[in-house]
């Protein structure tokens, strides 16, 4: 008895798709690297990442979120009191080389962590 073999087009090797699905994933991948993120200079608030606002108080300007709370910042900041009223996301950081150009690490003992800022 002879086995018949069955073979699905959808799984079908096919050297086009499979081209441009790696073009695609690379394309993705990149894209994803150049993301804005809080710290970065800006503009205008459309230079910043989804829900963040560019403060133009600082040369350059410099992507945050205003009025965070602890935990609410995205992943690459902390939420940083600067009085009592006085909120905002700052890039977290353990070296000033982790920080954009005229700004450094300033290492915060209350918090327990480091965040970028304007270098004096």
């Amino acid at each position: 008895m002879q086995q018949q073999q069955v073979t699905s087009k959808f799984f079908r090797f096919n050297p086009f798709m499979a081209s441009l699905l790696g073009a695609l994933a690379l394309a993705l991948l990149l894209s994803a690297g150049c993301a804005p993120q809080i710290g970065d200079a800006c503009q205008d608030n459309g230079d910043c990442p989804a829900g963040s606002i560019c403060d133009q108080s600082v040369a350059d300007g410099f992507c945050t979120i205003r009025n965070c709370r602890v935990g609410e910042c995205p992943s690459e900041a902390i939420c940083v009191a600067f009085d009592r009223h006085t909120t905002y996301c700052m890039r977290n950081c353990e070296v000033d080389e982790d920080c954009r150009e005229d700004h450094r690490c300033i290492d915060d003992e209350e918090l327990g962590q480091q965040y970028c800022f304007v270098a004096d």
